[in-house]
């Protein structure tokens, strides 16, 4: 019997480990797993997760964190035992959870209507729940945060970037472009490098950064040659990060990189197939890696590697 068709739909990259990891997620139903790519060795291993619907994933310092989509977190102890921790009731209905995050040696998540952090043992809401906020974004449903610290936390979902400043959250006013309407986008991701230095990118190649004082914002390069029924689903921003002094933002389609203000796809000379794709972008061991949904590949700063997995094709 062939392997069920699987895709991949989270990455991230341990440092005490030295691992990449990655969520495997069937496509049409079967049981999520975790692969695990070991670097050094140019080996990859399957760790099955329970046969639990699992959202996402994120190492603290001391054990690789999994969120169901319902709301709960855990972890396995060295002896293989689950421990089960659920994250507080946001007061909504259906208040799925989205991503785990590891800011600045704490773990936070965030879902529907709310954020959370873990400490003292057990999660706690990061300030009020986004059920306080006005119609318009109560009910927002977050899927990406990061920060430079627990009183610089931001939050992306839907078109609302929210701001935590250690007190309470505030809507970030975002730079208004002729092209998009007020809710005529959608932000997939945030991310940090430091107090003055964030990113955000979303649909319709929306691009958006903030150098401690100003939000700016643009549409990358080729966008607005598509046609409407082309930008309809082309240049989907999934994320974006530095590397080696370099900005690489990733979509579906492409790879684009910002060098001396300057943007331009990446020339990664990889096989223009429907196979090769980019999602998500990481960080670890000296290197940049690229998820996509079927691959692995990584850069160096000189040459693209691709990592192929032998159970996934």
């Amino acid at each position: 019997m062939p392997e069920p068709e699987t895709i991949h739909s989270a990455l991230i990259y341990g440092q005490d480990e030295e691992l990449v990891a990655i969520l495997d997620e069937p496509a049409e139903g079967g049981q999520t797993v975790l692969r695990l790519f070991d670097p050094a060795a140019d080996a990859w291993q399957t760790s099955h997760v329970d046969g639990r619907d699992t959202a996402s994933i994120a190492f603290d310092d001391e054990h690789l964190w999994y969120l169901s989509p319902k709301g709960t977190a855990w972890f396995h102890d060295a002896g293989g035992g689950i421990h089960e921790q659920p994250l507080p009731d946001p007061g909504v209905f259906m208040a799925r959870a989205n991503a785990l995050a590891n800011v600045a040696g704490r773990l936070y998540a965030c879902g529907l209507a709310r954020v959370c952090e873990h400490r003292d043992g057990a999660w706690h809401h990061v300030g009020a729940s986004f059920k306080s906020f006005k119609l318009t974004e109560r009910n927002v449903d977050l899927i990406s945060l990061d920060g430079s610290s627990e009183r610089d936390l931001y939050v992306v979902g839907g078109n609302l970037l929210a701001h935590w400043d250690g007190h309470s959250w505030s809507r970030v006013a975002l730079p208004g472009l002729p092209e998009l309407g007020a809710t005529g986008f959608r932000l997939n991701r945030v991310r940090c490098e430091s107090p003055d230095r964030c990113y955000a990118v979303g649909d319709q190649a929306l691009f958006i950064e903030f150098d401690g004082a100003t939000w700016r914002a643009i549409q990358l390069p080729g966008f607005a040659a598509l046609s409407p029924l082309q930008a309809m689903s082309a240049f989907a921003l999934g994320d974006v990060v530095s590397f080696q002094g370099d900005l690489y933002v990733a979509c579906r389609e492409a790879l684009f990189r910002r060098r001396a203000g300057e943007w331009a796809p990446v020339a990664h000379g990889l096989p223009e197939d429907e196979e090769n794709d980019f999602l998500r972008l990481e960080i670890g061991g000296g290197r940049l890696w690229v998820m996509g949904s079927k691959r692995l590949f990584s850069f160096d700063g000189e040459t693209w590697a691709t990592h192929p997995d032998p159970d996934r094709g």
